[in-house]
């Protein structure tokens, strides 16, 4: 059995040790930076929060330039993020009446002329969806109004209210 061991050992190609670490760096050398991937910014996806963080945060006003920012453009939409702020609400109404006078670029370059430079969040103002047709029915009898004046005091007030008015019927009309 010995013979085989040798033998199999005798067979296999010797490798210098030098090879083993043929990559390997030695002790106090620079690390080994590739640099021949550049970073493409084309890969990164464009959407409307840019623009708005253009017009608030950065200021270049130079964006639109860019025909994906041209067509992402909408002055409805920014406007309407914009408004979020109670800071800018005021100014930004009354810049929305420009919106249909002006040219896209001409908005955006107004609105980064306009707006005041900082890093705001801004929660999301949603109305609420669901107004039950009951519910406006018991308002709208309530105060004797039509029945899409009471929808828009059940918006403005809250579903809660509306409820409030309906537990003074009774639940009955």
């Amino acid at each position: 059995m010995a013979k085989n061991k040798k033998k199999i050992e005798e067979d296999k190609p010797s490798i210098p040790l030098s090879m083993h670490f043929k990559g390997m760096r030695s002790i106090g050398d620079s690390p080994v930076i590739d640099f021949s991937e550049e970073v493409d910014d084309k890969s990164k996806k464009k959407t409307l929060f840019d623009i708005i963080n253009d017009i608030k945060v950065f200021k270049t006003g130079t964006l639109l330039d860019d025909e994906e920012y041209r067509k992402l453009f909408n002055s409805y939409m920014i406007i309407r993020i914009l408004s979020m702020n109670d800071d800018n609400c005021e100014l930004v109404s009354m810049i929305n009446e420009y919106q249909t006078v002006l040219d896209k670029k001409m908005m955006y370059q107004m609105l980064v002329a306009l707006i005041p430079k900082g890093k705001t969040y801004d929660a999301y103002v949603k109305q609420d969806k669901v107004i039950n047709d009951e519910s406006v029915r018991f308002v709208s009898e309530y105060y004797e109004v039509g029945m899409k004046t009471a929808r828009e005091y059940i918006s403005i007030m809250g579903n809660e209210w509306s409820h409030g008015i309906k537990d003074k019927f009774g639940g009955k009309i």
